[in-house]
């Protein structure tokens, strides 16, 4: 796979360099590089031809593709992120008068077991790499466009039990000559995993510690975080004390207000008597409910009342604001949402490109019982391509689910699809009016609308949707190639318009031009039935009976889409490839 550039200090960057026959000066171009967030080393255009070909060969760049997207009318931004293996975090935005801050995940899922949070419910993966950490402030960033100015370590998973990848990236992301975020701009959430917070004091790294607290004794604190069995409240904060006074950072515990539960006036005195005389602020939030979490935020007045003891009792109180609560803001909520469908999506570069043009999107209104679903093949150039596809997809779902309604009949589905690639187009054709860089772009479309067991397919060009069941499968979409229109007027058979030379030349696609037309397909499926979509990096090299075997008997479902993709690069696919399985 090659190295992990993105997690190597400019140190090790060196190093790397140096033993690639490389003056020690070059690290730091590269390492700037890096930090401005390109894709491909291709595009570090100050380095010679010679030393991009060895890094492409050597090293490889992790990068994070938005997944879901949620935009809260505080102005919060929430982002579902997927890496390469399919492992999925959030991460979230949140704008203050002092700056941007950006909330971050270290691992994909949590072992921690908290009772409140919805981030275990989906399942531990892995903890993330330096590298994934980095990308979520880096895309952020991008997204926001501007620069963030505070980092968060509070989003999904527990640092500390990811220790030195979460040091790791806290000296990158601090280095000078990438993004030079000052570590006392950077805030680290942690329950309180045991031995972690002094093991984090003997470093010295000058972070504001923020302690998941949430009940102010044992009893009540191993019931809602079993991290505290064997550990203890009372060694929870004689350990951060130690820290103060080792780092001289004031200590925040942090204090989620659940209904019923830890919000009594009893439990708000027993916790200024535990903080009293510590050094630490105390954060009060209202608990940001979850589906399947069984607890309710405390009112409003419980919790002024609340914060009126405590700062009555001497303890330096902030009643924090919640961002977020109407995009699932809470930790995990997103991850849980997506973990919660029964789909599935991998996208790759393949073995020869430099950049991914193709791009797809997975949403899912579960209380509907509804989803939209996208894949997109971007043409025009690796830039144009990627802003190509990457802005249709955004753009079609959007306006799927602006039409979605509970209930939908199917002529209001294929209405939502139409009007979509309608609107879709429109936004892209607009796009490639605005520089050079981006004249002539445009994408394919292979898009669905699923109402529980019926799904209504659209595509423009030649990305395919099928059926899949014990029947066997059915290819539902029809490319919009010349090889299909000769294949239609019987000049070619079926065998030849699989590898004539005229297959890649597309009849119709999105944002070339002002108007585009597209074809609409009916799909029912069963129980245990499998709608999939895919760009054509996909079927130029793996046959239908191929995709059909993979899906029905390959393996565990959710590594499907890998597996077809690492077949097609393994064959030497020159294109990109994009799947999307959904299990109905």
């Amino acid at each position: 796979m090659g190295v992990d550039v993105k997690s190597l200090t400019p140190d090790e960057l060196r190093d790397l360099l140096q033993g690639m026959g490389e003056p020690s000066y070059r690290a730091g171009q590269v390492f700037a590089w890096l930090h401005r967030g390109v894709t491909t080393f291709e595009e570090m255009s100050d380095l010679p031809s010679a030393l991009r070909a060895k890094l492409a060969e050597n090293c490889k760049l992790t990068t994070a593709r938005p997944v879901n997207r949620l935009l809260s009318k505080d102005g919060t931004a929430k982002t579902l992120w997927a890496f390469d293996d399919g492992a999925c975090v959030e991460s979230v935005l949140m704008e203050y008068r002092h700056g941007k801050t950006v909330c971050i995940s270290t691992q994909a899922g949590c072992r921690m077991g908290c009772a409140f949070c919805a981030s275990g419910e989906a399942g531990f993966t892995r903890s993330l790499e330096p590298s994934e950490m980095l990308e979520q402030v880096l895309r952020t960033s991008e997204q926001s466009g501007g620069r963030v100015s505070n980092v968060v370590l509070m989003g999904i998973g527990e640092p500390l039990d990811n220790f030195d990848n979460t040091v790791r990236f806290l000296r990158i992301l601090s280095a000078p000559g990438g993004l030079n975020i000052g570590l006392r701009h950077v805030s680290l959430s942690t329950c309180g995993l045991p031995g972690g917070i002094p093991r984090l004091a003997e470093l010295g790294l000058p972070v504001t510690l923020s302690v998941s607290l949430h009940a102010p004794d044992d009893g009540l604190r191993s019931e809602l975080m079993p991290v505290n069995k064997g550990y203890g409240v009372e060694r929870l904060v004689k350990d951060c004390a130690d820290h103060f006074k080792e780092t001289g950072r004031r200590v925040s515990y942090e204090y989620v207000m659940i209904d019923g539960i830890n919000d009594s006036d009893v439990q708000a005195r027993a916790l200024a008597r535990l903080l009293r005389g510590t050094g630490g602020h105390l954060n009060l939030i209202r608990l940001n409910p979850s589906p399947g979490v069984p607890y309710r935020p405390s009112p409003e007045e419980r919790v002024e009342r609340f914060t009126r003891i405590l700062r009555g009792q001497g303890i330096n109180t902030t009643l924090r604001r919640s961002l977020g609560a109407d995009i699932e803001g809470a930790c995990g909520q997103l991850r849980l949402r997506g973990m919660f469908l029964n789909a599935w999506g991998k996208t790759d570069k393949g073995p020869v490109r430099q950049m991914n043009q193709d791009s797809f999107f997975i949403d899912v209104l579960h209380e509907q019982g509804q989803a939209v679903c996208v894949v997109c093949d971007g043409m025009g150039g690796a830039k144009a391509g990627d802003v190509a596809s990457t802005s249709a997809t955004e753009e079609f779902v959007r306006e799927v689910k602006r039409a979605m309604k509970p209930g939908m009949k199917r002529k209001a589905m294929q209405t939502a699809l139409i009007q979509a690639v309608e609107k879709t187009n429109s936004i892209v054709f607009g796009r490639s009016q605005e520089s050079e860089d981006l004249a002539g772009m445009g994408t394919t479309l292979v898009g669905a609308l699923i109402d529980r067991t019926t799904a209504v397919v659209v595509n423009v060009g030649d990305s395919r949707a099928y059926c899949i069941g014990e029947a066997g499968i059915m290819r539902l979409t029809k490319d919009h190639s010349v090889a299909e229109e000769l294949l239609d007027k019987g000049d070619l058979t079926a065998e030849e318009a699989r590898s004539h030379p005229s297959k890649n030349l597309i009849t119709r696609v999105i944002g070339t031009d002002m108007e585009v037309s597209c074809d609409v397909f009916d799909a029912e499926a069963g129980p245990g039935g499998f709608l999939l979509l895919c760009s054509d990096g996909l079927t130029n090299m793996v046959t239908e009976q191929e995709i059909l075997y993979e899906v029905m008997h390959g393996g565990e479902l959710s590594t499907c889409c890998e597996r077809l993709v690492d077949t097609a690069n393994a064959r030497g696919g020159p294109d990109n490839t994009t799947v999307v399985l959904v299990a109905f």
